[in-house]
């Protein structure tokens, strides 16, 4: 059988001559390759837009509470009514540091709602309560199918830092997942 390749920069096929000199200019094993910083692609360039304001210093008295009911403890796939609310008073509370930990949420929110047995349409509709609450901390719209990316990278742009107590609720996020990533988080260690 013959495979046809397509030279991706005209979409043409390439010929064996073509391959066997493109092999030929490759370094072989555990040779370095020379690059030219010329011919490498830029990447894209996407507007975060600005950054917004960033509160210092603790969390609110009932924010904290709300982290605490969440975050306090390693996380389930299946929210109680403190949770929601929890969630819910997150959103609202302005502070897009939190936003940290919604994106740490989302990340093992898939593996908890599969350990917890839940229906699709059970966890679509926790997820899509996370993910709303990101985009009303940030006032962006995530609409992708993997909203932690774009999440994520937007906390980056912007050099959004942690909320207070960060580690310590990150530590029971991804513990949910495996108990061992405790030691992984633990002051100091990271």
């Amino acid at each position: 059988m013959a495979f046809s390749f397509l030279n991706r920069r005209n979409k043409r096929p390439v010929g064996k001559a073509e391959r066997d000199a493109a092999a030929a200019a490759s370094p072989t094993f555990g040779q370095p390759a020379v690059i030219d910083p010329k011919k490498i692609p830029r990447g894209e360039v996407f507007d975060f837009g600005s950054a917004p304001d960033v509160l210092d210093g603790p969390l609110a008295e009932d924010v904290a509470e709300a982290v605490e009911i969440l975050y306090g403890k390693p996380l389930r796939g299946r929210l109680d009514d403190s949770e929601l609310n929890a969630i819910v008073t997150i959103a609202d509370c302005g502070d897009v540091r939190l936003a940290w930990l919604l994106s740490d949420h989302l990340r093992v929110y898939l593996n908890l709602a599969q350990k917890d047995g839940m229906r699709q349409g059970e966890f679509i509709d926790f997820q899509r309560l996370i993910e709303q609450s990101a985009e009303e901390l940030t006032g962006q719209k995530f609409r992708n199918l993997d909203t932690w990316n774009p999440l994520v990278n937007t906390l980056i742009a912007w050099d959004i830092p942690e909320p207070p107590d960060y580690l310590a609720s990150k530590r029971n996020i991804y513990a949910s997942l495996e108990p061992k990533w405790s030691a992984l988080m633990s002051d100091n260690s990271v």
